[in-house]
């Protein structure tokens, strides 16, 4: 009984040794590339805790967007995209305004795929953009 007694308490103490070195929590660098829009609202708030925190945030937007605005929690970079804030703008109303339109059920889908695809395809133009920027990727490589 007193050997497994003193095996437990050697176990427990270089438990409490191993915890005591090693540190619970690291401020880190962290890239965030969101999704405008609703994502954006939802993810936000967790950028910015982590940027209270003491983590490294760097945000990585189109110029164009709708939401992702500066903050004081985070380093924003932003990337120029073959479109205007005015097509945005106009595409995300067509595309709000087209859910509250009562139509034919074929023209519904037909209207949802044309929404799809323009977001697929700004998607697309996002990413291509980003990857093509030199300036931001040799900064996100130090």
């Amino acid at each position: 009984m007193a050997f497994l007694f003193h095996q437990r308490y050697q176990f427990a103490s270089g438990f409490l040794l191993l915890l005591t070195s090693y540190n619970f929590a690291e401020s880190g660098k962290v890239v965030v590339i969101p999704q405008d829009g609703s994502h954006w609202l939802s993810m936000r708030a967790v950028v910015e805790k982590l940027g209270e925190k003491g983590h490294e945030i760097v945000v990585v937007a189109p110029e164009t967007n709708l939401l992702l605005k500066e903050s004081e929690h985070y380093t924003r970079k932003t990337y120029a995209v073959p479109y205007t804030q005015e097509d945005l703008d106009q595409s995300f109303s067509t595309f709000a305004n087209s859910l509250f339109r009562e139509v034919s059920f074929p023209y519904t889908i037909l209207a949802e795929y044309r929404n799809v695809m323009y977001i697929i395809n700004m998607f697309f133009h996002n990413c291509d953009s980003l990857l093509q920027n030199r300036e931001i990727i040799r900064y996100l490589e130090e």
